[in-house]
């Protein structure tokens, strides 16, 4: 089980910074790094702002009361970067570290197992989320749901264990267990209805035995998480009435599409269809002893222990019950991805293992064991080779064509400076975060590039909005002109140089270059089938549809325009 753990540790954090960022791990990291608790630039600690009204340099409690979602994650993160700096492994590492700490704490389960049925269980668990290529996936994100994931299963273990060693005689929920709830409910929006679900089923055992000690100390999880709703009920308010809506479902059509993502997306169909076969073969065995068959009696000698059907409809009930909640909320708000559905995943490895416990024999477990191993290594490798979109790429290229001082415009949602600090620290760029959702600053953001006189822009966003670098540049037009285009995986970056005046050309005769010194940096173009290179910014005598370019050998030769 440590080998398990370590291997578990290891493939969350293999090249943990070797990836770009996407949107939104920038988002997240933008919160954390970007907006500090007490601003210096005479912005107020907190003020109540839709999200799209939220700028760089705005407050850290602004931001995230402006954000739908709590705010444990950018509180880990900004910790995180004051520790090991600004890079993707510092942003990631939060969640790196929260998933082998689910590793770990199955692993600390397991080793305190009071009987076979937990060792087996939790032993499976921990087998099934080390390898599970979604979990594998988000470790390695710079976002809350590996986080909410290690919170999350912590709650589902205790749930097991209370509902198998017996729910009426077993502790209700200690003050270590209640600091988990809350940093649950700061974790995830998702995380408050899976603690609704299980608090509701607490306090209903609490005031069946009248212990109000345990109703007081459940009670504090709500009264800590209500200065977060005072913070953000605006938020909530607008989310609600589908203010960020991107999905129209019905309440029966989110809850099939939960569904299908529970056993598709996350659990994959083939540790489904190992539950199913060893389900079906304790059904068949428990078959056998209710004829009377001696050899299939679950007895101390047998192969088989008797069938925990109780803890199993528990877990179960528990999966589909925030499964249907988490639906009612996106039929309400039209916010849905599958990945809200990962909380859920130890509680289904855990009702994995449950199947898997009622077996005694070594060799059954070691073939299955084999099984999940063997059908887990391709989801892997493929989790590791898929590319991200390559941000940092698109930055690095336009770093590389325009000066220190250029301006560099970032488009939603690109409009993080995450990299400009990274790849450029201390460069005095001008970065003019734009907003798809508010064209009127395209006129604005172009006044103050002529104004700058800036003789490079570089422009990042992602290749959904391209269309938006076009409508800038229709208002700019007249100042500058593209020179270079790039197309990274999903992300789309230009670079734009000052026009020269109008007028008779510089040149000794009409139509010849004029050469001039200028250091790079050096500009490539790529136009319709062919790739120019241009010169730098300090290069101003260009010659009529002529232009200088840096050879790969060193010397200059014209290129047409």
């Amino acid at each position: 089980m440590v080998l398990l753990v370590l291997l578990g540790g290891w493939l969350r954090l293999h090249d943990l910074g070797a990836k770009s960022l996407w949107a939104d791990e920038l988002f997240s990291v933008s919160v954390a790094h970007d907006h500090p608790f007490v601003p210096d630039n005479g912005q107020p600690v907190f003020e109540r702002l839709r999200i799209l009204d939220v700028t760089l340099g705005q407050s850290f409690l602004t931001a995230k009361g402006a954000d739908q979602s709590p705010p444990l994650f950018e509180l880990l993160d900004k910790a995180s970067i004051a520790l090991l700096g600004l890079n993707e492994f510092s942003a990631r590492f939060p969640s790196a570290l929260a998933g082998c700490l689910l590793l770990a704490w199955l692993g600390w389960r397991w080793a305190r197992a009071a009987d076979g049925t937990e060792r087996a269980v939790f032993g499976w668990a921990l087998l099934l989320c080390a390898l599970d290529p979604v979990l594998v996936q988000y470790a390695q994100e710079a976002r809350v749901y590996s986080t909410g994931t290690l919170l999350a299963g912590m709650l589902c273990g205790w749930w097991f264990l209370r509902w198998h060693r017996g729910l009426a005689s077993s502790p209700l929920p200690g003050w270590g267990e209640i600091a988990v709830f809350v940093l649950a409910c700061y974790g995830h929006n998702n995380l408050v209805l899976l603690s609704a679900i299980l608090l509701a089923s607490y306090g209903l055992e609490a005031l069946r035995r009248g212990d109000w000690r345990a109703i007081a100390r459940l009670a504090v999880v709500p009264l800590a998480f209500l200065p977060w709703v005072w913070l953000s009920w605006h938020t909530m308010f607008f989310t609600m009435d589908r203010g960020i809506a991107w999905v129209q479902f019905t309440w029966a059509q989110a809850w099939a599409e939960a569904l299908r993502s529970t056993g598709i997306v996350f659990l994959r169909p083939w540790i489904w269809l190992v539950c199913a076969a060893a389900l079906a073969a304790g059904l068949w065995r428990g078959g056998a002893r209710w004829r009377g068959g001696p050899r299939f009696a679950p007895d101390a000698a047998g192969p088989l222990r008797a069938f925990p059907w109780l803890t199993a409809l528990a877990m179960l009930l528990l999966i589909l019950a925030y499964d249907a909640l988490v639906s009612a909320v996106v039929a309400r708000t039209g916010v849905y991805h599958y990945r809200h559905i990962i909380f859920m995943v130890p509680a289904m490895a855990m009702l994995g293992g449950v199947l898997f416990s009622t077996w005694r024999r070594p060799w059954v477990h070691a073939l299955l064991v084999l099984a999940v191993v063997a059908a887990a290594v391709q989801p892997i490798r493929a989790t590791f080779a898929e590319p991200k979109t390559d941000v940092r790429g698109a930055y690095r290229f336009v770093l590389a064509r325009v000066p220190p001082d250029a301006p560099v415009v970032g488009i939603t949602p690109a409009d993080r400076r995450f990299y400009l600090d990274v790849l450029a620290p201390g460069a005095p760029h001008l970065f003019l975060p734009l907003s798809v959702y508010e064209p009127v600053a395209y006129g604005k953001a172009c006044e103050r590039l002529r104004a700058r006189g800036a003789a490079a822009v570089g422009l990042v966003t992602y290749q959904m909005r391209a269309g938006f670098i076009d409508d800038l540049y229709s208002l700019c037009s007249d100042a500058f002109e593209r020179a270079d285009t790039f197309h990274g995986n999903g992300v789309v970056a230009e670079v734009w140089l000052r026009r020269e005046p109008s007028g008779p050309p510089q040149s000794p005769e009409e139509g010849d270059a004029v050469a001039t010194s200028c250091d790079p940096p050096r500009f490539k173009a790529r136009t319709t089938g062919h790739v120019h290179d241009l010169p730098s910014a300090g290069c101003h005598h260009i010659a009529h549809h002529q232009r200088w370019t840096d050879s790969p050998g060193g010397h200059h030769t014209a290129s047409s325009g």
